[in-house]
C-alpha cells in the first residue's frame, strides 16, 4: 500500500506542478520559478517502503552485482556480507551504529532522489515557462547542492547567520555563487531582525548590518537579496520569527533597514554600472 500511495502522491504533485505551470508561465511579471521549498531541511532521510524498493535499485545500478558490493564495503567484517541486493536494508535506528559505506551510499542516494525530483518538476516546468528555475537551498540541508543546481538555471539559498556570525553570511556567498559559475546567485531568504521559532531565537540586527549583508552579497555576484517574512505569521511554529510588517500590519524594528538595503542596492547598482560599463545595469 505505500507504494502505490507514493506513486499517486508522484503523479498528483506533476498534476499540480502542469496546472501551476500553464496558469502562470507565461505571465509578464514572472521572474523565475522556485521549486518547492527547503528541500530535505530539517528532516532524515526517508525509510518508507517506496525508498527502499528505489533504494535496492540504486544499489544495482551502482554496483551491478552484489559482490562488488561486498569488496567495495569490506562486509567481510563482523560477518556483514549480503547474498543479495535485497538483504541491504536501510539505515534505520539501530541500538549502536550502522556500517559506514550502508549509512554513506544511504545518503548519497537520498540526495539522488531529491535532485531527480527536483530534474523532473523543472522539465514540467520548461515545457509551458521560459523564466529560469532554482530552488532555495542551504549548506544545512541534507542534499548534494552541486547536484542539485546541475540541471536548474541560477543558485539561490537561505541564510539566517546572525551579526556574530557575519563570517558565515560572507562565506555562503563564496560558495553559492560557485554553483553556477558565470550566473548571479540570489538570497531567497534572509531575517530583516532576527530569526526565531518556538525552539529558539536570536538578538535584532543592529541597524546597518542588513544593509551591509546586502551590499556584500552584492559585490560577490548576487542578483537578489530578499527577506522573509514580509508579514508576521498569526500562528504556527515560527510565529515569533522577525518580519517586515506585524501580524497586524504595523512596521517592525526591521522595517527601516529594509528601506535601508533598498536605498543600499540602488547606490550599489550604479557604482556598479560605473565601474563596468559595458556590463548590464541592475534595475
Amino acid at each position: 500500500m505505500p507504494v502505490r500511495t507514493t506513486r499517486i502522491s508522484e503523479k498528483k504533485t506533476a498534476i499540480i506542478t502542469t496546472a501551476i505551470a500553464k496558469e502562470l508561465g507565461r505571465l509578464p511579471g514572472l521572474i523565475g520559478w522556485q521549486l518547492d521549498n527547503e528541500f530535505k531541511c530539517h528532516v532524515a532521510e526517508c525509510m518508507c517502503e517506496t525508498c527502499l524498493r528505489l533504494w535496492h535499485d540504486w544499489l544495482k545500478n551502482r554496483y551491478g552485482v552484489i559482490e562488488r558490493l561486498n569488496e567495495a564495503w569490506g562486509t567481510d567484517v563482523w560477518s556483514e556480507t549480503y547474498q543479495t541486493f535485497e538483504q541491504v536494508p536501510q539505515p534505520g535506528p539501530a541500538p549502536f551504529l550502522h556500517h559506514a559505506s550502508l549509512s554513506t551510499m544511504y545518503q548519497l542516494f537520498s540526495m539522488e532522489m531529491i535532485a531527480s525530483f527536483a530534474d523532473e518538476q523543472a522539465k514540467i516546468i520548461r515545457c509551458y515557462s521560459d523564466a529560469p528555475i532554482t530552488h532555495n537551498g542551504s549548506v544545512m540541508f541534507s542534499v548534494d547542492n552541486e547536484r542539485m543546481f546541475q540541471n536548474l538555471d541560477f543558485a539561490s539559498y537561505d541564510t539566517y547567520a546572525s551579526q556574530e556570525n557575519a563570517s558565515a553570511f560572507l562565506l555562503n556567498c563564496d560558495l553559492w555563487r560557485n554553483l553556477k559559475q558565470g550566473r548571479p546567485f540570489w538570497i531567497l531568504e534572509t531575517s530583516p531582525s532576527y530569526a526565531a521559532s518556538l525552539e529558539s531565537s536570536a538578538y535584532p540586527h543592529a541597524d546597518g548590518y542588513l544593509q551591509a549583508e546586502a551590499v556584500s552579497s552584492y559585490a560577490l555576484g548576487s542578483q537578489g537579496f530578499c527577506c522573509w517574512l514580509w508579514r508576521q505569521q498569526r500562528s504556527g511554529s515560527e510565529i515569533s520569527h522577525g518580519s517586515v510588517l506585524s501580524a497586524w500590519g504595523e512596521p517592525t524594528i526591521g522595517y527601516q533597514n529594509v528601506l535601508a538595503v533598498e536605498r543600499a542596492r540602488k547606490e550599489s547598482s550604479l557604482l556598479f554600472y560605473r565601474l563596468n560599463p559595458f556590463k548590464p545595469r541592475r534595475q
